[in-house]
């Protein structure tokens, strides 16, 4: 008969454990339009479509320390990889592919709106099923049930389970032995075979 407990532990100790119920995301991953790569966030139109444009950069969003200045036309951010886009940007050309000439950089034609982008959303939207009950929770579960803030999930009681071993021959470890008397193996053979299958 399957275990019907539910109990609700910390995420680390779950590792191993049953999912009771099905987890979904409460956020969406990433939360805002995020840089893909390390470079520099543009308005799209400043792209050129011939030659190469000259772009003045104003400032730096950092992962974590986001941009909060303006951004005009002709004007540029440099980005890290996962650093927010600032307002007025929707494409980040990669650091390799720019000419960098004191305050400015040049960008050659070749480059394409909202590329480097990662939109609101795009790994997981909020409501989006997460991970299906039942699942034996592992390290990419909990991964990813991380980055969604889960910090408690609820799991299945661990099946209880009981061992005997019988035998007038056997002896527990560490005593001696007399004639015809042997030690105790399988006890600690089945408790290491239950204990990876997740009993106590």
């Amino acid at each position: 008969m399957p275990v019907a407990d539910v109990e609700t532990v910390e995420l680390r100790a779950s590792l191993g454990r049953v999912l009771a119920v099905a987890m979904h995301s409460e956020v969406d991953v990433p939360a805002q339009r995020s840089s893909a790569m390390d470079g520099y966030a543009c308005d799209a139109r400043d792209l050129p479509g011939s030659g190469t444009a000259e772009l003045q950069v104003v400032g730096t969003s950092w992962a974590g320390r986001p941009y909060a200045g303006a951004v005009d036309r002709g004007q540029c951010v440099r980005i890290m990889t996962g650093a927010v886009l600032p307002e007025a940007t929707d494409t980040v050309v990669m650091q390799e592919h720019v000419r960098l000439e004191g305050t400015s950089v040049l960008i050659e034609a070749g480059h394409r709106a909202g590329q480097n982008v990662r939109a609101v959303g795009e790994d997981m939207r909020r409501g989006a099923l997460a991970v299906t009950a039942g699942t034996v929770l592992q390290p990419a579960q909990l991964g990813l049930l991380a980055s969604l803030g889960v910090g408690r999930v609820p799991v299945r009681r661990r099946p209880r389970v009981a061992i005997f071993s019988t035998g007038d021959e056997l002896r527990p470890l560490g005593e001696p032995l007399a004639p015809g008397q042997i030690y105790d193996s399988n006890r600690h053979a089945l408790h290491g075979a239950l204990t990876r299958l997740g009993s106590r």
